[in-house]
């Protein structure tokens, strides 16, 4: 390196281009590291999506669920249209609650119930 330059073996110039290159070289395996420590810090999260990737779906119970509060509906809007009703069947429809005891305990005013639902009326 430098004693080369002073015993004269080396120029000036290639030792401070050697210099130079060893630098750049420096500065770009620092940027690695740092990718590093970044793909590092990433990996918990990544293994708390594949976890919850890797549950068991409820789409089957989602879609029966779906099914059964459909064909509810279209009979209550049946029942609603045939008995004449002023307005809008669906505005007309009670707001069920099945198994209340599931609930928040906010559900106070216009309640019938019996022990597994709680129907509230809607306008009243």
């Amino acid at each position: 390196g430098g004693l080369d330059v002073l015993n004269g073996n080396l120029s000036l110039g290639t030792f401070l281009i050697d210099v130079h290159i060893f630098q750049q070289i420096g500065v770009s395996w620092g940027a690695f590291y740092s990718i590093v420590l970044q793909l590092q810090a990433s990996i918990p999260r990544l293994e708390r999506v594949t976890t919850l990737m890797n549950f068991p779906i409820d789409l089957p119970q989602r879609m029966s669920l779906f099914k059964h509060r459909r064909a509810v509906t279209k009979k209550l809007r049946a029942e609603l249209f045939e008995a004449d009703c002023a307005g809008l069947p669906v505005d007309l429809l009670p707001v069920r609650v099945n198994d209340p005891s599931k609930t928040s305990g906010r559900i106070s005013m216009h309640l019938t119930t019996d022990s597994s639902e709680v129907n509230i009326r809607q306008g009243r």
